[in-house]
């Protein structure tokens, strides 16, 4: 019966809207990327090269777990759900033929889906020299074998250890939230051996560890020259051999066990295992027949709402605290940050101090993808309990309002969130406890995981509520809403979509230090947070209006559902969520792109090249030398302000006569200037040519400067900061711990820095390639210039600063004098 069953499983799969929806899925993100040229690897590697096609096949086979859990996990609990598992009692079918024809059926349609992402960066590669995304002559030909040896030794090896993992547990237990616990399990392993990486000596052990075999391969190709990574496939060798060998057998010994292990008796008893279930007096008590029914006032109160929205929000609750599979990951999860801050980020073995922003930075590492998966899983068991225990018939029925049920659920999962936003404080607490430091701000814990990172998880719940509420079966909700996570990551990875307006759910980094706290993070941070709740509390409405609380699923039936559900309070809440949203949102733009200069990276990259063509003209001209600087600085940190007056001494000390100054204040930025006042030996200057685009002035000198010549240059900077920025730490002013450095002041003539460094830009912008940034050993330019810095030889400098009472100012020199004058703090320095 073994070629039945297994000829059954694929019919049946290959007629599932959901295994072309999974294939479709694949073939566009191939697509997307092929065609886009955003592969894994630099510009001098060809995009569709034997590394570039394997990396991006076992990256995918990573994020395919989820995928392996949604076929793999359930053609055998599928009898069970369906309640056929008793007709196989009345055909002559062995238990090794059913358990392996499910087995094979189902792997085979798993492989089948996974060649999708083939599909998609064969046609994408061949469009790609075309669709002019990128060069090309950064294609090469199309080898087949490129395709076949990294799918059979990485890809599709990945996907039966996880397969045969998942299909066993279902298969023994009858438990498929066991496939979501094995996932989770198997995503904590591998960030695991991402932390052990970072340790040099470890490398072996985590080559032979890693479930994926990411980190081997990567220990592989980790030297490999562009010319080796363009024409070799992965040697199947050394400790890539063992790895495969050891996770490939362990999926077997599974799958084996499973196979001997099976039995159609223990499968079909649902109480087989079970404890006795007491039976109790059934005997009917005649005389409570004549007994009268009380008649009863039905009360629709909003106190009573509101209890029963608590009573059902606790119900919930305990229902996910009580479920094995739930404890189970979190305490994996519990074990891996712990693992993470104790081992903390070594460089070449050298571990960081437990600090309590260092425990709160390594949230932001891997964690945050096991958060997101788990709020994914857990939403999935809560929208969908009901129906999983048959009881959404009876449930349906209740006179419960929709809303109540509804946001029990929300506000359950909402409570869940906390739980996991407290495992960082737990997990940092123990770490600094058990290493002896004892300076644990728990102001800085609080504000950093209830402020910033609470509102982050709620997100997180709000759309996998959509999708679970749109998305009617669990496995495909959970696919779906971890393709939206994903796809957002590659957007943001590898089309350079980086504005975090368009981006769920993303926010501008922010920086927690023991100087500066949260500094000047917390504007941004609450404009991107209301502007992501607003959306994702309209998602959840939306998703709300669609919600299937009993057993019609048909697309008529929802959309007449959603039409009784949108009444007057419904729509207001969603309109006033609107709006929130979307006036957020107009401010947000107008600070990041009006005020502070955002630009997209292909925007800046254009920009660069530009900056080249127009002013390359003045590279290497002769421009006079700095050679003594007197400085007065007011900071007000407080304010992200600074007011800065210098006097320069200029020589010219080139050969050749100096008619003009060049001035390059470096591109508009998040970094505000004002020039108060600019002069040139005592008069102001003349403003010959400006480059307003770059920020690039040409001043005629009233007397050209001879060789040995000196000019004095009086200039009176203001600059700070205003709103804030989509990206950017705006470090140069801060509240504590300002570091101004020479970006407050021009540099004199053509800056090379500002030039396109990537050769493949410089191509398709048509600039020479260069073969070396820096000048040649015997360049006569370069001989006579310092290597970092053309502005100035050794200089002399004496200057004064002045600031907040409570603050301490350091400049280049001695310390001369240190005083207060009028609530303020001055230091001179000199040198």
């Amino acid at each position: 019966m073994f070629k039945q069953i297994y000829l059954f499983e694929l019919k049946y799969r290959l007629k599932r809207p959901a295994t072309w929806a999974y294939f479709g899925i694949l073939l566009v993100f191939g697509l997307i990327v092929a065609i886009g040229g955003n592969g894994p690897v630099s510009e001098k590697v060809f995009v569709n090269s034997p590394i570039g096609i394997a990396t991006m096949l076992i990256t995918i086979s990573i994020f395919g777990v989820m995928l392996a859990s949604a076929i793999m996990g359930v053609p055998i609990y599928r009898d069970i759900e369906h309640k056929t598992e008793n007709y196989y009692f009345t055909y002559p079918i062995s238990e090794k033929g059913y358990v392996f024809g499910r087995f094979l059926g189902s792997l085979s349609v798993l492989f089948l889906i996974s060649l999708g992402f083939h599909l998609g960066l064969i046609i994408g590669f061949a469009i790609g020299p075309y669709a002019g995304y990128v060069e090309a002559d950064r294609f090469t030909d199309f080898h087949l074998w490129h395709y076949i040896q990294p799918t059979i030794i990485l890809y599709w090896s990945n996907f039966f250890f996880a397969g045969c993992i998942f299909f066993t547990l279902v298969a023994l237990t009858k438990r498929v939230m066991l496939a979501y616990a094995g996932g989770a399990i198997l995503f904590i392993t591998y960030l695991i051996t991402l932390t052990l990486t970072q340790d040099v000596e470890n490398k072996d052990l985590v080559s032979l560890l890693d479930p994926f075999g990411f980190g081997t391969y990567s220990n592989v190709i980790d030297y490999w020259t562009p010319e080796e990574q363009n024409t070799q496939t992965v040697p199947f060798t050394g400790m890539l051999v063992w790895n495969r060998l050891l996770w490939i057998g362990i999926g077997l010994m599974a799958l084996l066990y499973s196979l001997f292990k099976f039995d159609f008796q223990r499968f079909l008893n649902r109480n087989y295992g079970g404890k006795k279930i007491k039976i109790q007096d059934e005997s009917v008590n005649e005389s409570a027949v004549l007994e009268k029914i009380p008649s009863v006032e039905k009360i629709y109160s909003k106190s009573l709402n509101f209890k029963i929205l608590l009573d059902l929000t606790k119900m919930e609750v305990k229902n996910i605290v009580k479920d094995n599979f739930f404890i189970a990951i979190l305490v994996a999860a519990a074990l891996f940050i712990l693992f993470d801050g104790w081992y903390g980020f070594p460089l070449y073995g050298t571990p960081s101090l437990p600090t309590t922003y260092y425990m709160l930075e390594i949230k932001d590492f891997n964690f945050i993808v096991l958060i997101f998966v788990l709020i994914v899983f857990m939403t999935g068991e809560v929208m969908h309990r009901e129906r999983g225990v048959n009881y959404d018939q009876i449930f349906g029925s209740l006179p419960i309002p929709n809303g109540i049920i509804y946001g029990s659920k929300f506000l359950a999962l909402a409570f869940i969130s906390f739980l996991l936003v407290n495992l960082v404080l737990v997990s940092g607490v123990f770490n600094q406890i058990t290493k002896g430091y004892f300076n644990f701000e728990f102001g800085m814990y609080f504000t950093d995981l209830y402020l910033i990172e609470f509102p982050k998880y709620i997100t997180f719940v709000m759309l996998a509520f959509f999708v679970h509420s749109i998305v009617t079966k669990k496995f495909i909700g959970h696919v779906v809403a971890i393709a939206i996570w994903v796809l957002l990551f590659g957007i943001n990875s590898f089309l350079d979509v980086d504005n975090n307006l368009y981006l769920y759910a993303y926010a501008p980094g922010y920086i927690v230090s023991d100087m500066n706290g949260f500094g000047h993070f917390g504007t941004a941070l609450f404009w991107f947070r209301l502007y992501w709740l607003a959306c994702g509390g309209l998602l959840t409405y939306i998703g709300f209006l669609f919600w299937r609380r009993g057993t019609d699923s048909g697309r008529k039936s929802r959309m007449r559902v959603a039409k009784g559900r949108l009444n007057k309070a419904t729509l207001s809440t969603m309109v006033l969520l609107a709006v929130i949203w979307i006036g957020s949102g107009f401010f947000i733009n107008y600070n990041t792109k009006t005020i502070n200069n955002y630009k997209t990276e292909k925007a800046g990259t254009i920009a660069s090249a530009n900056y080249e063509k127009q002013l390359g003209k003045y590279a290497k001209i002769d421009q006079p030398k700095v050679v003594d600087v007197k400085l007065h600085a007011d900071l007000f940190p407080e304010e992200r302000r600074a007011t800065i007056k210098t006097i320069y001494q200029l020589v010219n000390k080139s050969k050749t006569p100096i008619d003009s100054l060049h001035l390059f204040w470096g591109e508009a930025g998040i970094f505000h200037r004002k020039i108060d006042a600019f002069k040139i030996n005592g008069k102001n200057p003349i403003l010959g040519q400006e480059y307003e685009d770059f920020n690039y002035e040409i001043y005629a000198l009233g007397t050209r400067m001879n060789p040995g010549d000196t000019l004095e240059m009086e200039l009176t900077v203001s600059g700070g900061f205003k709103g804030f920025p989509n990206e950017g730490t705006g470090r140069e002013i801060v509240y504590n711990g300002t570091f101004i450095n020479n970006d407050f002041f021009p540099s004199f003539g053509y800056n090379a820095g500002g030039e396109l460094t990537s050769d493949q830009d410089r191509k398709k912008y048509e600039l020479h390639i260069k073969d070396y940034s820096l000048p040649a050993q015997d360049d006569a330019w370069g001989l006579k210039n310092l290597l970092f810095n053309d502005d100035a030889d050794y200089i002399t400098f004496e200057g004064t600063v002045s600031t907040s009472p409570d603050q301490l100012a350091i400049m280049p020199g001695y310390l001369q004098k240190e005083w207060e004058e009028n609530g303020r703090k001055y230091y001179t320095y000199k040198m």
